[in-house]
């Protein structure tokens, strides 16, 4: 069992908080829930992209 990043604990938080889920997160982002997952994994770090999840959440602000 692998350990959750605090990014993923973070996100999983706000999107319970305005009742949304990882599908809709990844289609704000026009990205695929994998994608999305991989990078809240900390598996991939594209430019950008965690900004944007901040961004998009209002979170690490």
């Amino acid at each position: 069992m692998s350990e959750k990043t605090n990014l993923e604990i973070e996100v999983f938080a706000a999107l319970r908080k305005r009742d949304q889920n990882y599908k809709w997160l990844a289609n704000q982002m026009g990205i695929s829930q994998a994608y999305l997952s991989d990078i809240l994994k900390g598996q991939r770090n594209p430019t950008g992209r965690i900004d944007q999840i901040k961004d998009l959440l209002e979170i690490g602000k």
